[in-house]
């Protein structure tokens, strides 16, 4: 059986356009080839790892050049998140944004009726940081600064973090945090304490990418799960939850 049989076969359930899409990626057929080639585990646990990867890949999905975490919110689901950050900024005289993860989100910025007057945006793919870089030459009233880091290795994202002379106050985590817990094991509290913001959104989303399914119960109860335990921490003094066309969200109040 070729690796494009096998795939497709343990992959069944996935959509086809998003398993055409695998198959075309150079970096996720050589991590599929990596984990067949392990004798230390069976057959299961080889599929089960290959399909986590899948999920992995595909939170980085491209569909005409944008990223879907981005076009499937849809006009009305971005609109609505623009004018949840605007208040925010507005009622906590807050300007200084770091959007961890951002994808293409940034490129909204000339939209936006009260600007930020720094937004510091971090993605690892290389694509976007082009875009972005690109986007930002025309961008008028808002200072863009891109940087290209993984902040699954949390030790890099520490120092970068760290480096800046000017903290953000209002950091965005926008479809990011669960899958940096489910892959890479990253504490999402160790993101958020390590983040110097003094106010952090975190977005998911309501429906799989992949299946197309339900699972806004589940992230509701990610979402809940990290602001009891980042209030009974002392990290956090208060959080409020709040429901977006095609995203649920919590916003922290750092102590």
């Amino acid at each position: 059986m070729s690796t494009e049989e096998y795939l497709r076969e343990i992959l069944l359930d996935f959509k086809k356009q998003a398993v055409d899409y695998l198959l075309l990626d150079r970096d996720f057929i050589a991590g599929v080839e990596r984990i067949l080639s392990m004798d230390n585990i069976n057959e299961k646990e080889k599929a089960k790892r290959i399909r986590r990867l899948a999920y992995y890949y595909l939170r980085r999905f491209r569909f005409e050049g944008k990223e879907v975490s981005f076009v499937e919110r849809g006009e009305k689901g971005v609109s609505a998140i623009i004018s949840y950050l605007e208040e925010l900024m507005m009622r906590n005289n807050c300007f200084s944004i770091l959007d961890v993860g951002s994808g293409l989100f940034p490129t909204t910025l000339d939209s936006w009726r009260i600007k930020p007057r720094v937004y510091i945006a971090v993605d690892k793919d290389e694509d976007v940081v082009k875009k972005l870089e690109e986007f930002s030459r025309s961008l008028r009233d808002v200072v863009l600064s891109v940087v290209r880091m993984d902040v699954a290795r949390i030790d890099d994202y520490r120092k970068f973090v760290s480096s800046l002379e000017d903290k953000p106050c209002l950091a965005i985590y926008s479809r990011i945090l669960h899958v940096l817990s489910r892959v890479h094991g990253v504490d999402p509290l160790e993101m958020i304490y390590s983040t110097p913001s003094k106010i952090q959104v975190i977005l998911e989303p309501k429906t799989s990418l992949v299946k197309e399914k339900d699972i806004a119960s589940k992230e509701k109860k990610f979402l809940f799960t990290i602001a009891h335990r980042c209030v009974n921490s002392g990290i956090c003094y208060k959080y409020d939850f709040y429901d977006f066309p095609n995203d649920v969200g919590v916003t922290l109040y750092l102590s």
